[in-house]
């Protein structure tokens, strides 16, 4: 099993240009067109703390779910014994946990006769199979962050084109579909922007006393049009200045937080209690993970998870019905063949409490 880092450096192949293999060249540093700092907002809000890891010796996750409808005393008279108290029902929920990997390879034509990119040196099998075990290591994290923007954005698993089920886990716990989202209007004259957030924050947190839960606080994660009409929202409202116009350019810059090479914008609403973060990072090219328009809020919980993270053991010989590893790699060397490698992921994100999200969206 290897260890992953998402945040390694990489060197992209370079080939020096054809001519005159004698004539002098000079060396100009590597100009290089890509990193593997990876965007895991997501994986740090709604993972970590936030998660339950369960390391499973079958594919199939099944956990106990009770339900729980609190009474009052009744009024009767003083011969009467008062209303039944209701029994709670109990429930088991079965679910399966699909599988995810990718693969690649060190051949002789990757490195021979070329030079390391940026340097004068020849390449090596070590050389061309670091670039590419770096470059599954962020595969891995990539992968991590669209499984908790699956579950954010559409309270779905994600399979990746996998034979797996693709759960609702909103449909499939609560009964019912998602609410739409929660339309902010920011311009208008007769509504407070503020307060609907507010509510939504204190709805939920009545939501998790419902569960015998609480919250550390609440996070809204804001496309960029969103982000950036709460900003300017409530930066007129904190100097008393009416709403009607550009951000105010007198007022502080935005505050930023720093992870992993990527900066995010963020601010704390004095009027509804709730953090804002701006997160406008895209994986696959040209799709946002939170689109410009929305935002969703979610509790920074305390004293049970939000999103269960599932894993199952590889269906190998030596891994069958033992623990589940959360990553497996294999590698194997051929003479003619070069190095091969495979890496393997068997995990489900679970949303248990589906109605911990609420979506929200501006005009």
């Amino acid at each position: 099993m290897s260890n992953f880092d998402s945040n390694l450096d990489v060197q992209k192949d370079m080939v020096r240009a054809s001519g005159n293999g004698f004539q002098l060249q000079d060396q100009t540093p590597l100009v290089n067109m890509g990193n593997l700092s990876s965007p895991q907002l997501l994986t740090v809000l709604m993972g970590g703390a936030q998660t339950s890891t369960n390391h499973l010796r079958s594919n199939v996750f099944q956990y106990d779910e009770k339900d729980y409808n609190p009474q009052v005393f009744s009024g009767k008279s003083f011969t009467e014994k008062g209303a039944d108290l209701s029994k709670d029902k109990a429930r088991t929920r079965f679910f399966e946990v699909g599988s995810k990997g990718i693969r690649f390879n060190a051949s002789v034509e990757d490195y021979d006769g070329k030079r390391k990119a940026g340097t004068d040196e020849f390449m090596t099998e070590a050389d061309v199979l670091q670039d590419q075990i770096n470059k599954a290591n962020q595969a891995a994290a990539l992968d991590m962050e669209l499984d908790f923007a699956s579950i954010l954005t559409t309270g779905t698993n994600r399979v990746a084109g996998g034979p797996f089920t693709s759960y609702d886990f909103h449909d499939d716990i609560l009964g019912s579909s998602r609410p739409t989202a929660l339309r902010v209007d920011y311009a208008s004259t007769t509504v407070n922007p503020a307060e609907a957030i507010r509510a939504q924050a204190q709805d939920m947190q009545n939501k998790l006393l419902s569960y015998g839960l609480n919250a550390n606080g609440f996070v809204l994660i804001c496309g960029d049009h969103y982000f950036s009409a709460a900003y300017e929202y409530e930066q007129m409202t904190t100097i008393a200045r009416e709403l009607r116009t550009t951000v105010d350019l007198v007022s502080q810059a935005v505050p930023t937080i720093d992870h992993k090479g990527y900066r995010y914008s963020n601010f704390e609403s004095p009027t509804s209690g709730v953090t804002y973060i701006n997160y406008s990072a895209n994986i696959v090219a040209g799709t946002k993970l939170i689109a410009d328009n929305d935002a969703y809020l979610i509790p920074i919980m305390s004293g049970a998870p939000l999103v269960e993270k599932v894993y199952a053991p590889a269906k190998v010989r030596g891994h069958v019905n033992k623990p589940a590893q959360e990553m497996y790699s294999w590698f194997a060397v051929d003479d003619f063949e070069g190095v091969s490698a495979w890496y393997e992921r068997n995990m489900l994100t679970v949303l248990t409490r589906p109605d911990l999200i609420r979506k929200l969206d501006i005009a």
